[in-house]
């Protein structure tokens, strides 16, 4: 993963009208994560390159947001789909929620001292999606001195549950990128070794996409 890291050339496209072209290849990514993880940190720092110095408010139902990526000189339309965060009430949300998604990025705090059995549950509804590409981030790297999980120890839990893992940080932007050029590779080898994408669904507006929660 680390040498694969290092290989990668990834570029956001976030200027004005330079959108990548029509042909390029679709994917759906998942964002998601325990409370204060960060997870909504890392998409501002994805969609906008800034940071905010706190998560959002827990979101009302399921939010997404649109990115053109060059992965290696590859144009790709990345759609960022932010999980609703651990309300009881999100549950029937969250339940199709990893349905049709082509990678996943489940978000974990190196600085909690409990970070694993809180992201249990979401492995499981991660494996039972059946979805290929999955990466665990352990955010906020920039706090090292505050750390409360080895690399490690992040590392082995990751990969008993079939995720790559490595460390980010949404405060200062390092890695994040990286988080994602590597979920877009992954996908795209996946493919080449004949493994089918999930189906094709309709792409709503995103006023219509928001399923609201009362």
């Amino acid at each position: 993963l680390h040498l694969l890291q290092q290989s990668l050339q990834v570029q956001i496209l976030r200027d004005e009208g330079s959108e990548t072209s029509r042909d390029s290849m679709r994917l759906n990514v998942a964002l998601c994560g325990p409370p204060q993880s960060g997870k909504s940190s890392i998409v501002t720092r994805l969609v906008s390159d800034t940071f905010l110095d706190r998560d959002f408010i827990a979101a009302i139902g399921v939010d997404f947001k649109r990115i053109h990526v060059l992965v290696d000189d590859v144009p790709y339309l990345i759609v960022l789909w932010d999980e609703p965060t651990g309300k009881e009430r999100f549950r029937t949300i969250r339940q199709a929620f990893f349905q049709r998604k082509d990678a996943v990025l489940l978000v974990i705090d190196i600085t909690s001292p409990e970070p694993f059995w809180r992201v249990d549950p979401l492995c499981q509804q991660i494996e039972d999606a059946s979805i290929l590409t999955k990466v665990m981030i352990g955010n906020k790297l920039d706090l090292e001195g505050e750390r409360q999980i080895s690399y490690e120890d992040a590392q082995r839990f990751a990969a008993e549950r079939g995720f790559h893992y490595l460390e980010a940080s949404a405060k200062d932007g390092r890695n994040v990128q990286d988080a994602l050029g590597f979920a877009v590779m992954d996908v795209r080898t996946n493919r080449e070794k004949g493994h089918e994408p999930p189906p094709e669904h309709e792409m709503l507006e995103e006023e219509r996409c928001r399923c609201a929660v009362q």
